[in-house]
């Protein structure tokens, strides 16, 4: 439990910009524990349920390109996705099927321990602290098996060319956190953080929510027009 709180402190303090926050709790969590929520067959993985045990087989699945991108050699795309699998109906937008929730008992993980280096890491970067920030990346892309249930990438070391100017380590660590933390409810903060293209800058709040709470911000909600 102290180790899942210390995460949440880290994940949410970074997103928040307070990066000492983030540094410090990050520090905190140990490598070898991992916290997770657990399934069974009578209680399925709610992913699993949205995802394969829907009526529509295609419903949020895998765009190709996840795979498409990686760096050659990433075992963490085959960690997530089934490879040999391709379950697209649309030829514009080719989808590939899931490996990681294809289970009804699938475990989801609260958070990953390479979570916590990826934030340090950041930190580091963000501070100019270039060589902290690289030790931890190499940590991430080096590791090639784990004692626990998360994603390795078993990836060649960068050198410090590689990554030359604090622009390249942030665009390194943005790469690192798609293929580490992929369906893990991070991108879209991620992609804000980090500077790159947003569909949309908020989530809208519901017609329902707007209807009936007088809280909900006016910005976030989506205008209606009386098909009367």
């Amino acid at each position: 439990m102290s180790n899942t709180i210390d995460a949440m402190m880290a994940r949410y303090s970074l997103i928040a910009g307070d990066l000492n926050g983030a540094l410090t709790a990050a520090q905190r969590v140990s490598p070898t524990v991992l916290s997770e929520l657990r399934f069974s067959a009578s209680d399925p993985n709610s992913l699993w349920n949205m995802w394969l045990g829907s009526s529509n087989p295609y419903r949020l699945l895998p765009e190709d390109r996840f795979r498409l991108n990686a760096q050659a050699g990433d075992q963490r795309v085959e960690y997530w996705v089934d490879v040999a699998a391709t379950a697209g109906s649309n030829a514009s937008s080719p989808l590939d099927a899931h490996d990681r929730y294809a289970e009804r008992e699938a475990s989801f993980p609260v958070y990953l321990p390479d979570e916590m280096k990826l934030i340090q890491a950041e930190v580091y970067a963000r501070q100019n602290n270039l060589a902290a920030a690289l030790a931890l990346v190499n940590e991430v892309r080096t590791q090639c098996t784990s004692a626990l249930d998360e994603p390795t990438a078993c990836l060649p070391a960068l050198t410090a060319a590689q990554v030359a100017t604090q622009q390249a380590m942030l665009d390194e660590i943005y790469y690192e956190r798609q293929y580490e933390l992929y369906l893990q409810g991070l991108h879209w903060s991620d992609a804000r953080r980090f500077g790159r293209p947003l569909k949309y800058d908020f989530m809208m709040v519901s017609a329902a929510e707007c209807l009936r709470n007088s809280n909900a911000p006016p910005e976030l909600c989506q205008p209606t027009t009386d098909p009367n």
